[in-house]
């Protein structure tokens, strides 16, 4: 939000709580005073900064881990370099070269493994043999390059066939490298040996350095049970669902929750619990998972493993209902039938290559009736998955229709300041309704409330406004629902700048003349997401709601810090605008679903 005070000094602060960090963006010289030169040093240095912290965490938490590759270790510390050669040579512009070599080191190699990951957990072979090649070009250490070799032998499968792919992948079996030990697993998965699998873990991958207390044939406590050996994981687990293991399945799943909750990796969670409730008999429960969390399913997978759900169906004991879906208005449920429709009508039969034994489960075997115990694991499973549709951090199923609506609007209006005379010129402002207190008080302008939410002082305000109410913006119009949503923005909006009138009028703040940004809305809808959370732990003590409060309270915090001990920053904009937010949400927001406990 930008201001302008009686120095005739103007300060333009778009705050955006984004990934744990605070970015802040300073200008000054509203009246055409010059102010490139102080932008550019405020964004050297803000970049410089980002580079050299996010290297030495990147660091930090690379020698944490027990199997820490040397390759990102490497990439973090010539990121840390550069900057510090960058600012000894050239220090005008040293922030944006850390953060460039940053961008292309660390964050890129990062989201390529990312996806790669998440195309794994969908089933799409294909899919993550393109992302591990793009892993591989922008990091090409720690195994990266063969991995990417292996999942395009996987999702060539389908057109070599079973044999021939077990065939090219022997070349790259070593049980003691990560890549290797995976290589093994899906050997056995090819050729449909789940028993063989099993036999091979309990021989292989458990050691003397186990633990005493794990299991023999037990692997969620073992060397391999780290971040880099988890699709091995997923394949031990499917190993018990395909030998009738269910009570030990189910029991491996809880005991990874915790881990694999906290991965930024969320698909990983989500299939271990398409495994538990498969394997158990829950079609409801795949249905409703399929539906909200695995969306990129392939269809044949989806049908496999409703399949699957089928044939268990006889071991199904009490579950809890999951009424979500059903509660999604009509709109919802129509733009979502369109879009899979869109989906499937452009989708090209080879966008989807799979090996023919991984998507065909064996003959079911003869189960022997669920323990008590396995029991009661299903349905706290079953109460994380529905706290985790109704309270957590993940894309919406549907078009973020009012976020997306109000971001063109901004987008319409900063062109027409341009298109005026520039966004940075106070006249060009002032006339599209800048909020200037006198103007409000004394001529009784309140349209001014309104119009300056959709101003904004130059491009980097914008975007930075812009990029919260998107990240945020479609999180809130998902829980809130479309009319409830558009109260908290428009009402924080207006309530953050009629408060900032307020100030001036009662003496608080005399010097402040002239506002413009939407901050005060986008914290408003930062707001509304914290009292979403309060409301869900209060009522359904929702360990998801509870977990992503305390996130949403720690951005917080820093962000007010940040706001009150810098006086270039409006902070009463901000603050205001999230107090508002949270009390219009606190008061609209839909009562939604309930958890229903388990009766004994």
């Amino acid at each position: 939000m930008a201001a302008q005070d009686s120095d005739n000094r103007q300060t333009l602060t778009g705050i955006i709580p984004l990934g744990g960090e605070a970015i802040a963006l300073n200008a000054r010289g509203i009246l055409g005073l010059r102010n490139e030169d102080f932008i550019l040093m405020n964004i050297n240095q803000l970049l410089l900064w980002l580079a050299w912290i996010s290297a030495i965490l990147f660091i930090v938490r690379i020698l944490k881990d027990p199997q820490r590759q040397t390759g990102w270790l490497m990439a973090a510390a010539g990121v840390f370099i550069a900057a510090v050669v960058g600012l000894i040579l050239y220090p005008r512009i040293s922030g944006w070269i850390g953060f460039g070599i940053w961008l292309l080191a660390i964050v890129a190699p990062t989201v390529a493994a990312q996806q790669a990951s998440t195309a794994i957990q969908s089933e799409r072979y294909g899919r993550a043999a393109i992302w591990s090649q793009v892993a591989a070009v922008l990091h090409p250490f720690d195994d990266w390059p063969e991995r990417a070799r292996i999942w395009s032998i996987v999702a060539a499968g389908d057109r070599v066939g079973a044999k021939v792919a077990s065939d090219r992948l022997q070349a790259h079996r070593n049980i003691s490298t990560i890549t290797g030990r995976l290589t093994m697993g899906l050997t056995y998965a090819i050729e449909a040996d789940w028993s063989g699998f099993l036999v091979w873990l309990k021989s292989h991958i458990q050691s003397k350095d186990s633990p005493k207390d794990s299991p023999k044939d037990s692997i969620a406590k073992t060397p391999a049970d780290t971040e880099q050996d988890i699709n091995l994981i997923m394949l031990y687990l499917r190993a018990l669902g395909e030998t009738g293991q269910i009570d030990r399945l189910v029991a491996e799943c809880d005991r990874l929750a915790t881990r694999l909750e906290a991965s930024t990796i969320r698909p990983r969670t989500y299939r271990t619990w398409l495994f538990a409730f498969a394997y158990t008999g829950d079609l409801e429960a795949v249905d409703a998972l399929i539906a909200s969390r695995l969306l990129d399913l392939p269809d044949v997978a989806r049908d496999r493993w409703r399949s699957i759900a089928r044939v268990h169906a006889s071991l199904a004991r009490d579950r809890i209902s999951l009424p979500l879906l059903t509660e999604r208005p009509l709109r919802l449920r129509i733009i979502e039938r369109l879009h899979r429709s869109f989906r499937q009508l452009f989708r090209l039969s080879s966008s989807t290559p799979h090996l023919a034994p991984l998507l065909q489960p064996l003959p079911p075997l003869p189960h022997t009736p669920l323990k008590p115990e396995t029991s009661e694991l299903l349905l706290k499973l079953e109460r994380r998955f529905v706290e985790e549709v109704r309270y957590g951090f993940h894309r919406p199923l549907y078009f973020p229709l009012v976020t997306s609506i109000a971001i063109v609007l901004n987008g319409l209006v900063f062109g027409l300041e341009l298109m005026l005379g520039g966004s940075q010129n106070a006249f060009v402002l002032y006339a599209l309704g800048a909020v200037v207190p006198a103007a409000v008080i004394e001529d009784g302008q309140t349209w001014r409330l309104l119009a300056g939410t959709f101003l904004h002082f130059g491009w980097l305000h914008l975007i930075t406004n812009m990029l919260g109410l998107f990240v945020l913006g479609q999180l809130a119009e998902r829980w809130l629902g479309t009319l409830r949503y558009s109260l908290v923005y428009l009402a924080s909006g207006v309530g953050s700048m009629g408060l900032v009138v307020m100030t001036v009028a009662l003496g608080l703040d005399a010097d402040l003349r002239f506002v413009v940004g939407a901050s005060g809305a986008v914290m408003g809808i930062f707001g509304a997401i914290g009292a979403v959370l309060w409301r869900g732990y209060q009522r359904d003590r929702a360990i998801t709601a509870r977990q992503n409060l305390q996130t949403v309270a720690i951005l917080f915090v820093l962000q007010s810090g940040f706001d009150i001990l810098n006086p270039q920053i409006c902070a009463t904009c901000h603050l205001s605008g999230a107090a508002i937010g949270f009390v219009v949400a606190w008061l609209v927001a839909p009562i939604g679903m309930r958890l229903r406990q388990p009766v004994p």
